[in-house]
């Protein structure tokens, strides 16, 4: 009666969102867990080889209702997700915190969406040079700078691209995801961080600011971790739904 009670006055342990992954998406097929698990610098539990051999999609089910790693789910999620995709899902996550975003970072948000409805050398170069403006400290800025990395069909694609575009994703949702809680007013203001352009002779890779120290995981039914998952809920739910589209 008293537990009840409890959940309807919401007091008590919080709820585990749950994720429905689609698991028969195209985006998942086209690489096992494995794989993607190298490419995102992610390990598969030794205990559990069959996600090494099956879809992304399974690993990423096991990261987000079992693990309940939401960093881990984003790297698989955007290494997954194909690079335009990818990119609108880096802009969508910005889109979601517009609201305290500073003036630099929205201007990058912009060139990122400029891109993905026109992408060619033109807006990859625009999307480059907005990105350096606002730099890599906010979620417009990510968007901005994965897009600089994609391939475009009137152009070759910039070296080592293909790899910088799901890291480039990921750290926009993962920036989204920091400051949507009610208790961040607004984005911190660095900045920027002087780097070049991406160049078809020289890709410059950006200096990243450090980030911040990473505590070891928490208990995936602790309330930290669940209290986490539905901080990413909305911003993974948005990648989920590109992918299955």
């Amino acid at each position: 009666m008293f537990g009840s009670l409890a959940k309807a006055f919401g007091l008590g342990a919080p709820e585990a969102p749950v994720f429905k992954v689609p698991l028969e998406a195209p985006a998942f097929k086209q690489s096992t867990g494995g794989d993607i698990a190298e490419r995102a610098g992610l390990k598969v539990p030794k205990e559990k080889p069959e996600l090494a051999q099956g879809s992304s999609a399974r690993l990423l089910e096991h990261q987000l209702n079992t693990e309940r790693d939401m960093l881990g789910a984003t790297k698989t999620l955007a290494h997954s997700l194909p690079q335009q995709k990818g990119v609108q899902w880096a802009s969508d996550s910005a889109r979601m915190v517009i609201g305290k975003l500073p003036p630099l970072q929205k201007e990058a948000l912009l060139a990122a969406d400029a891109f993905q409805g026109n992408p060619t050398a033109a807006t990859r170069a625009q999307a480059a040079a907005a990105a350096q403006r606002a730099g890599p400290g906010g979620p417009g800025g990510m968007a901005a700078m994965a897009a600089s990395y994609c391939d475009v069909p009137d152009a070759p694609p910039v070296p080592g691209g293909a790899a910088l575009v799901p890291v480039c994703v990921t750290g926009a949702v993962v920036l989204a995801a920091s400051i949507s809680p009610p208790s961040v007013p607004k984005m911190p203001e660095f900045p920027p961080p002087k780097f070049e352009a991406p160049t078809l002779e020289l890709p410059a890779v950006p200096k990243m600011p450090a980030p911040p120290a990473i505590p070891p995981p928490a208990a995936p039914d602790s309330p930290a971790a669940i209290k986490n998952a539905q901080t990413f809920k909305p911003f993974l739910d948005r990648g989920l739904a590109l992918a299955a589209g």
